[in-house]
Formats: structure tokens, sequence, C-alpha cells
């Protein structure tokens, strides 16, 4: 049963354009992400935009969330969600110039940089329906807060459901999307579609992601 975390969304005109409504700030607040997802942004800003766009970054965020720029934080350490959401705020807005589009392949990107190395063996000898099927293992190695299923509806088809928690929009709509793709395409997926298909920003009792691929 999928606990109902909105009953009716607010209207768009009212909601933040990165982080979606408002009223799930509090449950951002209780979450926990893995040190490896928080150094991946500084990997990604210094290979995209170079060493000054870090140095401009680093200096709009808090000196709690900077400190994981500056030094790379342990990568099977938890840290506040928030960290990870004032500096990718910082990234959407800056050198991506709030073009949400973006956050897709930053989150392939992120998922490469950890998935190929530390899996590797699970998404090379494992097929895009064996990875997915898993994908509840997978979100707790890198997300404290709710968890996450799926269903493998057919030969190159799959939903993955994220139940009980909600991220910020941006993430949930873009980020994630980009994340489940890169998940396929390592396990062997090709000519991979994501849709996010139910938001909890839009009144959904939960997020959900419709994966095919070949």
């Amino acid at each position: 049963m999928v606990a109902r975390i909105a009953v009716s969304p607010t209207p768009p005109s009212e909601r933040d354009p990165v982080l979606g409504d408002a009223r799930f700030a509090s449950i951002y607040a209780r979450q926990r992400v893995k040190g490896s997802l928080l150094a991946a942004r500084g990997r990604y800003v210094r290979e995209e935009y170079g060493e000054d766009t870090l140095a401009r970054i680093a200096k709009l965020v808090s000196p709690q969330a900077r400190q994981h720029l500056d030094n790379a934080p342990l990568p099977f350490a938890w840290y506040p969600l928030e960290y990870l959401i004032e500096i990718d705020r910082q990234i959407l807005l800056g050198p991506m110039h709030s073009d949400f589009a973006q956050m897709k392949l930053f989150g392939d990107r992120i998922a490469r940089y950890d998935l190929n190395t530390i899996y590797k063996v699970l998404f090379r000898l494992g097929s895009p329906a064996f990875v997915l099927k898993r994908i509840g293992i997978v979100y707790s190695m890198y997300l404290k807060g709710g968890r996450a299923r799926s269903e493998v509806l057919g030969k190159g088809e799959a939903r993955v459901t994220f139940e009980d928690t909600a991220y910020p929009y941006y993430l949930c709509a873009y980020g994630m999307s980009g994340w489940l793709s890169a998940s396929v395409s390592l396990s062997g997926g090709q000519d991979i579609r994501v849709e996010h298909e139910r938001c909890v920003h839009s009144g959904d009792e939960a997020c959900r992601w419709h994966v095919s691929w070949t």
C-alpha cells in the first residue's frame, strides 16, 4: 500500500521551479544521501564547466554544503539531502541556465560515475530487467528515506515506483529519469525511453517511471 503524501497539489504558479511543492520541505530535511552522490557534483562541474565555475558555485552555497565541494566527502557516509539540493540548485540556475532538460544528462552521468565501477559485475552480467528487479537494493545504497520497487511488465518494459517519500521536482522529473536511463544502458539496453508518468508534485500518491528498451 502506497502512503498518500499529497492530497491536492499546490498550484503550479505557487511552486518553486526547482523544489516543486513547498509542503515537502520537511520530508527533504529528513532524507540522507550517500557521500558518493555529493562527491559526483564537484566532479561533474569540474569536468563539464571548469574549476572557475566550481569556485563560483562554492561561494553561493552554505558553508556546510561548500565543504563537500572543497573536499571530497566520504563515499559511504550519509549526508543530508539538503546539501545536495543546494549544490544542484546553483548548477541548474548557473551553468545550466535553468535548462531543466540538462538535469537528465546530469543524472545519467552521475549514475555512470559510480555504477560502472562499484557495481560493474551486477550491471555487466545482468540484463536491464535483472537490474531493475533489484532497484530497491540499489536505491537503499544511495538514498535513505522511502523505498523503491519495480515491476517488469514484459520484454523490454518495466515500471519503477518510489514510495512513502518525495524528492525535489528537478530530481524526480529529470535527474531520476537520467539515472534510470543510465542503469538500463549499462546493463545492455538500447533505444531507452524513460517516462515520468506519475509525480507527487502533481498530487499523485507516488512518483512512478515507465522504462522501456530493446
